[in-house]
């Protein structure tokens, strides 16, 4: 059984975001920043370190967060502990569910709990296993998973908006063949030969950031709706399915 998504085995979806998260922002303060202005490069720089910080805690803390449910706890800390296992260690049942029996887990789980194959373990309000932090997201956990969606997509966000500016501010008077401030201050930066290859590198980045801002956009109003109808994402499908069957 898995406790949290840093737990081995390691996928290579979590790996990737491991690589991913530090090269933007090492990218940034290498090939964006420097060639700024010096009066947008430091706001800029803030607000974007921030951002990443903000994002690297809160999938952090969305993979450290245990979301088994709590009578699988209670049923682990019992035989864990045998005759020390306190009484008042038991779950606090205020809404008197009716209780299901989970044989992997070996006891009765939350009706809204689903036992997940990659963790091997019953998730309360199971939503569903995140490949990307490699943890199941659940009752528990959902609320710092929401927020690690909303601060990716404006970390994302300000490393598109900066390199917009950027290859937009690097082109200008390209026409007239005069050679724009961000050209010249990439000129200084970087040596007399490194500007294209700097607004190539940059050119890429920018179009793995709309690709990946997009892609996260996209989730982000998946689960705004979600929240919206009061449903998990496991409860979405199903009655998805469900509509299908019936059509």
């Amino acid at each position: 059984m898995r406790h949290h998504g840093l737990e081995k085995p390691y996928n290579w979806m979590q790996v990737s975001t491991w690589i991913i998260l530090p090269t933007l922002i090492l990218h940034f303060f290498f090939f964006v920043s420097p060639i700024l202005t010096l009066e947008a490069s430091i706001p800029c720089s803030v607000v974007f370190f921030i951002s990443a910080m903000i994002c690297t805690y809160k999938g952090y803390k969305t993979c450290i967060t245990d979301p088994v449910d709590d009578n699988v706890r209670c049923h682990l800390a019992k035989k864990e502990k045998g005759s020390g296992y306190l009484d008042e260690e038991e779950p606090v049942d205020n809404n008197n569910e009716e209780l299901k029996y989970c044989f992997a887990c070996e006891t009765n789980v939350k009706p809204h709990a689903m036992h997940c194959k990659f963790c091997d373990k019953c998730v309360g309000r199971f939503d569903h296993h995140c490949q990307w932090l490699n943890t199941c997201i659940g009752e528990k956990n959902y609320q710092y998973f929401f927020q690690t969606v909303v601060s990716t997509f404006l970390f994302v966000l300000c490393s598109w908006g900066c390199l917009t500016a950027v290859i937009i501010l690097y082109f200008i008077g390209w026409g007239d063949g005069k050679t724009s401030g961000t050209e010249q201050r990439a000129r200084d930066w970087f040596g007399a030969d490194q500007p294209n290859i700097v607004m190539g590198i940059n050119c890429f980045f920018w179009a793995f950031d709309t690709v990946a801002e997009g892609l996260i956009l996209q989730l982000l109003f998946f689960h705004l709706q979600l929240r919206k109808e009061g449903l998990t994402t496991y409860q979405y499908i199903v009655r998805d399915n469900e509509k299908k069957r019936m059509e």
